[in-house]
């Protein structure tokens, strides 16, 4: 179970998921079901090139391959969209294993499993825990790794094992020759060959064989009893143990090289030669005349120097290599080209081919577009230069326009600076005369009218049934009270209209009473 710190970190961490209390479960229960994955915040480079820091969950998945148990490395991105987005898986192979291409596992490492194909289609029905279970039942039928070969030694090194230096063969002799390999004889041609066996000596005290005057010095291919001579091995040798049937050459023009299967004879013979000089070491050996005929013919045919058998492939190209060889001046064929690599090279050229003739198609589809964009804007340029000259047009009279109202906008604003710095006019002085006769007829006026909408909101009230009813006899009452008031005003009203029009009939020399005075009297 994951402990506090690592709860802790996770929910920091997934400050930037929009769903990130889901991611928290989620994460929370696979670490549980599988405590070799572990949390980590690392940044991942999607296939458009955008890098985002995503959390990754890193470590191991155990899985059984034929009863054995095995731990698959593998790394899990949580993206941001999580879990509306699947989870990226991928293989991480270390440096002793190598990623096994399959219809799951692309070259890359990405894994695109079943279960995450129908994450995009239904993400609330899916979850980490049932994906690593799912992850588990895959690699238990198709492991997506597998362990690296280690490199194996190249026959060249092999045989170049085999060959001593100089300094080596001359301070140290020759150990005795292994037992010797019996020639291959047709059944029809039986021969007869007896082998002395070597007297126990020691090695030490052993003189050094002279070259024989027919074979040169070789040595078995057997790793146990290699013998050390001063002549590099040829080529044709060092392939010997692969094609046994094919007749080897020398690499060295002077001297010839018997077949592999001669190999240990034409030793024990020459050591025999030396041996029988020495009258301490008597030898013999006995050979058919068929033995001695095939000998000769492949002593002939050692003259010309072998071609290189390791640009061959198969053993058919050398041995056609081989026989082509016998021509001075022949070269060996070049090396065949690898037919996988043809049909990749086919393939890939089918695909770019298809992909350029897609894009092209595309292109020209394109190109077509923009002609006609093209001829629609040079078809439409006078109508947006004429459009051009009736708005600067506009424009002018706008500023004119604007002008002017700038002017008037200023001047008002002059007008009403002046009012604003004039005095209040007295409303006294505008409503008041400036007789007292003038302003007793105005007061008995405005008095007048008064009494007449009391006296006609009265009679409204009385006959109006919504607001509230006014007894008859008091609207009788104030009725006359209001009429005879009105009745006094109106008389005094007609007395000083009269006076009036009676002073500005009469001359202006005659001493006349006021209207005032009148009224007094």
């Amino acid at each position: 179970m994951p402990s506090h710190l690592v709860t802790n970190w996770l929910r920091q961490i997934l400050t930037p998921y929009a769903h990130r209390d889901q991611v928290f479960t989620q994460v929370e229960s696979a670490l549980q079901a599988y405590p070799s994955l572990s949390p980590k915040t690392e940044s991942y480079t999607f296939d458009d090139g955008r890098a985002a820091l995503l959390l990754c969950l890193s470590g191991t998945i155990p899985v059984t391959y034929r009863a054995a148990r095995y731990n698959i490395p593998i790394a899990i991105w949580i993206p941001h969209d999580f879990p509306l987005q699947p989870p990226i898986v991928y293989v991480t192979p270390t440096s002793e294993m190598v990623i096994r291409k399959s219809a799951h596992i692309e070259p890359s490492g990405q894994c695109h499993a079943t279960y995450l194909q129908s994450w995009t289609s239904k993400p609330e029905a899916c979850s980490l825990s049932p994906l690593l279970i799912h992850l588990q039942d895959l690699f238990s039928r198709e492991p997506p790794l597998y362990a690296k070969p280690k490199p194996s030694q190249s026959p060249i090194s092999n045989a170049s094992s085999l060959v001593p230096s100089p300094s080596t063969s001359s301070a140290r002799p020759p150990p005795p020759p292994p037992p010797p390999i019996p020639l291959p004889l047709r059944p029809t041609q039986p021969s007869t060959m007896s082998f002395p066996e070597m007297p126990q000596t020691d090695p030490a005290n052993r003189p050094l064989p002279r070259p024989p005057p027919l074979y040169t010095r070789t040595t078995s291919c057997t790793p146990s009893n290699a013998q050390q001579f001063p002549h590099p091995l040829p080529h044709s040798l060092q392939l010997s143990h692969i094609q046994r049937s094919t007749s080897l050459h020398s690499a060295h023009p002077p001297h010839n090289l018997m077949p592999r299967s001669l190999t240990h004879i034409g030793t024990r013979n020459s050591r025999s030669d030396d041996e029988a000089s020495s009258p301490s070491r008597p030898n013999s050996f006995v050979a058919s005349p068929a033995l001695e005929q095939r000998v000769s013919q492949i002593t002939l045919n050692s003259q010309t120097p072998p071609p290189n058998l390791l640009d061959d492939i198969d053993q058919g190209t050398e041995h056609n290599s081989i026989q082509s060889s016998s021509k001075p001046t022949s070269h060996p064929p070049p090396r065949p080209p690898n037919p996988a690599l043809l049909a990749l090279r086919k393939a890939v050229h089918a695909k770019l081919q298809n992909e350029l003739s897609n894009l092209n198609s595309s292109l020209t589809f394109e190109h077509g577009q923009l002609m006609v964009l093209q001829h629609d804007l040079l078809k439409g340029e006078p109508a947006i230069i004429d459009e051009l000259a009736r708005l600067e047009a506009v424009k002018e009279v706008c500023v004119g326009v604007g002008y002017r109202y700038e002017s008037l906008v200023s001047e008002l604003k002059q007008r009403i600076q002046e009012l604003r710095e004039r005095k209040p006019v007295p409303v006294d002085e505008l409503v008041c005369s400036n007789t007292v006769l003038y302003n007793q007829l105005l007061e008995l006026v405005a008095e007048d009218q008064a009494i007449d909408d009391t006296i006609y909101h009265l009679s409204r009230a009385l006959n109006n049934s919504d607001v509230a009813k006014i007894d008859l006899e008091k609207f009788l009452k104030r009725v006359r009270a209001l009429g005879r008031e009105q009745f006094l005003k109106r008389e005094t009203i007609n007395r000083i209209t009269l006076e009036l029009a009676m002073m500005h009939h009469r001359p202006n020399n005659f001493s006349t009473p006021t209207p005032a005075a009148r009224l007094q009297s």
